[in-house]
């Protein structure tokens, strides 16, 4: 991708997050992807528009106009006392500068995963529905040691030793067998050691997906009919459910 901007005889990458709070974040990186400064900063307490971002106090003006200047951000409140706080996202051209697409990295063997000689898969994404219909694919067909779905150089989704896990910002959840799953429950039962440490987890059972969240140390189980709806609420559903 090509530098959102040259300053002070650096060239300035865009590279895009998101806070906790599920806020839109953007950093400033140089040719080393090394990082030269957050360009945007978390206000929680303070209301923003959607595709709206408080920029760091720390941005040289000079920096932020030649940044405006490229019309993918705009302010549209330039007053003196919040002249430039705050910006907008022209989406459209924010695709030119920032790669927001979906990438497989593999691993074919242990030997290759422990040595950490991965590859990239031919293909990118648009979204990451598509991108994890592909990995299932792979690994079923190639039955691969590990493979990893990476966006904006984070890792979205990791499988290996025949367990998915998907990384939610500062949360994850994992996706185990049939097996693991009642054996779960059964040692929690017990009181015994669970077989795994992972709090969030679920599994496909007869056509349905059943999640245990043990988050609380409560290990509430509820059964749901889309993967997308039991993650939903591994993620932070109100209503609990006893066992």
């Amino acid at each position: 991708m090509k530098p959102i901007v040259e300053y002070e005889d650096k060239k300035l990458y865009l590279q895009k997050g998101s806070y906790p709070n599920n806020r839109i974040a953007f950093l400033l990186v140089d040719e080393d992807d090394e990082l030269w400064d957050d360009l945007s900063i978390n206000l929680p307490d303070k209301f923003v528009m959607e595709n709206e971002f408080f920029i760091n106090p720390r941005i040289p003006n000079d920096l932020r106009e030649k940044l405006f200047e490229t019309d993918v951000f705009m302010n549209l409140f330039r007053t003196e006392d919040n002249y430039y706080n705050s910006a907008y996202v022209n989406k459209n051209l924010l695709k030119n500068y920032i790669d927001d697409k979906y990438y497989i990295e593999i691993w074919e063997t242990e030997w290759h995963r422990d040595a950490g000689d991965g590859f990239m898969y031919v293909y990118s994404y648009e979204d990451f529905d598509t991108a994890l219909k592909h990995v299932r694919k792979l690994k079923d067909d190639y039955n691969y040691a590990a493979i990893e779905i990476i966006n904006n150089n984070n890792t979205l989704y990791c499988f290996a030793d025949n367990e998915e896990t998907f990384y939610f910002d500062s949360d994850k959840i994992v996706c185990v067998d049939e097996k693991l799953s009642n054996d779960y429950v059964d040692k929690w039962n017990e009181h015994k050691e669970l077989p795994i440490k992972e709090e969030k987890i679920y599994c496909k059972r007869n056509g349905t997906f059943v999640g245990i969240d043990n988050s609380s140390g409560n290990c509430w189980v509820e059964e749901f009919e889309t993967e997308k709806e039991v993650q939903e609420w591994l993620l932070g559903k109100e209503k609990e459910y006893e066992i």
